[in-house]
Order: C-alpha cells, then sequence, then structure tokens
C-alpha cells in the first residue's frame, strides 16, 4: 500500500510540467501577437510617415522673398506671379529657381528626384522649359529646380498657369501629409506642388491719372505709351518714383521728351504708317490730356 503513495509526486509534478509547458506557450501566443501587431504598425507608420524608418521624402520651397521677385523677408513664396509687363519688351524670358527640400538623412551619394506638370496646369508646351540636372547632391538636404518661362504673343492677353508637382523616384518618397519639423514653422505643411503664373499684360498704372499724372504731360493712357516708358526709360512699371521724388515735373518733361522723339522719329521712317495705339484706330500723340479723365 506504500507504492501508490510514493508515485503521488510524480504524478504531481507531471501535472506541473504540463501546466507550465501550456502556461508558456501561452506567454509566447501572446508576445508573438503583440511583436506581430508592433511590426506591422511599424510598416504602417512608415508608410505615412516616411521620415521614420530613414526614409526621405521630397518637397518643393520657392525662392526667399529677399530676391528680384519680391521685397524682402525671412519667408519663401508659395507661388509666383510673374509679369512681362513689368520689364522691356526685350526681355523675352527667365528662369525661376526653386529648392527640391529633403525631410530625411543624407547619404554620401547623389540622388534622383522628378517633377511633372500638374493637370491643373493651363500653358502651352513652348512656354516653359525644366533647366535642371534633377539631383541633390551627396551629403546635401537640397537640390536646385530651375524653370524657364516665356513671353509668347498670347500672354498679352492672358495669362499661363504651370503647377509643377514632384513624385516618387527610387531615391525619394512624395508625402503631402509629412509637416515640416523645422521650430519655426511646425505645422506648415510641405508643398509638393508649386504654382507659377505669368502674363505680359500691361495693367494702367494708378499714378497715370491723377494730382500726379502723366496725362498732362504725355496724354491718355495706352499700351503701346506705356510699353514705350519701359523701354526707353529707366522707370518702372507703376512709376513709384512720382510719389517720392521732390522734382516729379522733371521726370515727366523727361518721359515727354524721349517719346515724342521716339515718335517723331518712328513716323518719319514710316511715311503714311504712323505709330497706332493698341486699337489699331487711334494714332500715338505724345500730348496734354485733351479728353475727359476716367
Amino acid at each position: 500500500m506504500i507504492f501508490p503513495y510514493t508515485l503521488f509526486p510524480f504524478r504531481q509534478l507531471k501535472l506541473n510540467l504540463v501546466y507550465n509547458q501550456l502556461f508558456m506557450k501561452k506567454i509566447f501566443f501572446t508576445f508573438g501577437f503583440i511583436l506581430a501587431i508592433v511590426i506591422i504598425s511599424s510598416c504602417k507608420k512608415n508608410v505615412q510617415d516616411p521620415t521614420y524608418k530613414g526614409e526621405s521624402v521630397i518637397f518643393l520651397k520657392g525662392p526667399l522673398t529677399g530676391n528680384n521677385l519680391g521685397t524682402s523677408g525671412p519667408y519663401t513664396y508659395n507661388e509666383i506671379n510673374f509679369s512681362f509687363s513689368n520689364y522691356p519688351s526685350s526681355k523675352t524670358d527667365t528662369v525661376i529657381t526653386l529648392t527640391a527640400q529633403v525631410v530625411g538623412g543624407i547619404v554620401d551619394y547623389d540622388r534622383k528626384f522628378a517633377v511633372v506638370a500638374d493637370s491643373t496646369s493651363d500653358v502651352l508646351t513652348e512656354e516653359y522649359e525644366f533647366v535642371s540636372d534633377f539631383m541633390v547632391p551627396a551629403n546635401s538636404f537640397q537640390g536646385k529646380l530651375g524653370v524657364r518661362i516665356k513671353k509668347s504673343a498670347r500672354l498679352s492677353a492672358t495669362t499661363a498657369k504651370l503647377v509643377i508637382r514632384v513624385v516618387p523616384t527610387d531615391d525619394f518618397l512624395v508625402n503631402a501629409t509629412v509637416k515640416d519639423l523645422s521650430m519655426s514653422n511646425p505645422n506648415t505643411t510641405l508643398l509638393t506642388s508649386f504654382p507659377i503664373t505669368w502674363t505680359n499684360q500691361l495693367a494702367r498704372p494708378v499714378l497715370w491719372y491723377g494730382q500726379f499724372g502723366l496725362d498732362s504731360f504725355i496724354g491718355g493712357y495706352s499700351k503701346v505709351k506705356h510699353q514705350l516708358i519701359l523701354d526707353l526709360t529707366q522707370y518702372g512699371p507703376i512709376f513709384e518714383i512720382f510719389l517720392t521724388s521732390t522734382n516729379y515735373n522733371l521726370q515727366k518733361y523727361q518721359i515727354r521728351s524721349i517719346l515724342q522723339q521716339y515718335v517723331a522719329k518712328y513716323n518719319l521712317e514710316h511715311p503714311g504708317q504712323p505709330l497706332m495705339n493698341e486699337d489699331n484706330k487711334t494714332q500715338v500723340i505724345i500730348a496734354a490730356q485733351s479728353a475727359p479723365r476716367p
């Protein structure tokens, strides 16, 4: 009768081993399940926010407002609006330089980025071209993207619009949801597209009429006269100098003299075909305003 009792501890030990094995299997299963969730979540996070896991994203930055396209300041443009009408007619194109900015780590080799003209663009293919090697140099966070915009005949009456959009490459992802990581602009959404609009439409300056008006020197406004002032004199498209000059009449006399000489010479060289205004009906006359002011 002693034998059964001597076996009891061994039976109990066997049961304990079974329970322990089941408990360990449960722990391993639970740990594996949690690990799988973490891995899946990490992958998902990496897709949504490529700044994790060493992935790099690329976005576009406009030129600084301190360049010749705007006033000085610490900010960059989010879009460019350019008018050839602000320059002499000999200016037929210009290059606007954007920055391809990287969010992520730097590497010791060159990386390629790519852009396309977005479907929202309204521009002719001959009115622009990209002048860039589409490269972020080794050990750099930035590449340059040059866009040459061109003046065409139709832009005297309309506006061209080019929306440049970055697209993924083997080196860079594109993610419109990534936020600026800098302390200065922590909530700024990075730009994956950048709009540029340009035209050659002249608009009558406010100062053409009124107390400081040109009309009392060279007559009523016409785009032909306006363009002659841009081409032949050093004064800007809206003549801000008249607001600050202490002797603005001197500039007006200069403008009148220069334009009168040009028109006289043109008419002499084109007998029977005098210089006409844009309506092709009225002749360009450089004289005091004779019609009522608008």
